[in-house]
C-alpha cells in the first residue's frame, strides 16, 4: 500500500509545489524593523497571476468542500 500511495503524490509533486509556492517568493532570512522581525525574500520567478489564480482555485474549493 505504502508504494502505491508514494507514486501518487510522485504523479502530482509538481502541482503540490505549484499550489504550496507562496507568491511573495522563498523566504530569505529575517531582519529587525522597530525591534520587530520582518521577512526578506528572494525575487520571485513564478507566474504570479497563474499562482494567484490557482490558490484561489484551491481555496474556493475549500470553501466548498466544507
Amino acid at each position: 500500500m505504502l508504494a502505491c500511495s508514494s507514486r501518487y503524490i510522485y504523479r502530482y509533486q509538481l502541482l503540490l509545489e505549484a499550489v504550496l509556492t507562496s507568491p511573495d517568493g522563498q523566504l530569505n532570512c529575517f531582519h529587525l524593523a522597530e525591534g520587530k522581525p520582518v521577512p526578506s525574500y528572494e525575487p520571485q520567478h513564478a507566474d504570479i497571476a497563474a499562482l494567484q489564480k490557482l490558490h484561489a482555485g484551491a481555496e474556493n474549493f475549500a470553501r466548498e468542500v466544507l
